[in-house]
């Protein structure tokens, strides 16, 4: 079985920080996936710019280059009730 993971920014936040490199990520699991959106928050660096130069020379990752078209029936919005 394939071992796959689609990452968010705070677990590559708290390895960089930790470990100073995403490494165990690669020997953990066969494909990593990085949503577009989690690439641009990563590479726009916060204050002290963590992990960025990780994440860049990390070419293994599986970075998604467009945003993800999410279907309107999953997203998170109110729905209002009407009792009468």
């Amino acid at each position: 079985m394939r071992k796959i993971i689609v990452i968010n920014t705070s677990p590559i936040l708290s390895l960089v920080s930790a470990l100073g490199n995403l490494e165990i990520l690669s020997h953990l699991y066969q494909d990593v996936l990085v949503p577009y959106e989690v690439c641009q928050e990563i590479l726009a660096g916060g204050k002290m710019g963590l992990a960025v130069s990780e994440f860049v020379s990390d070419s293994w990752l599986q970075k998604q280059s467009s945003p993800l078209t999410i279907s309107p029936f999953l997203l998170n919005r109110r729905i209002r009730v009407f009792l009468y």
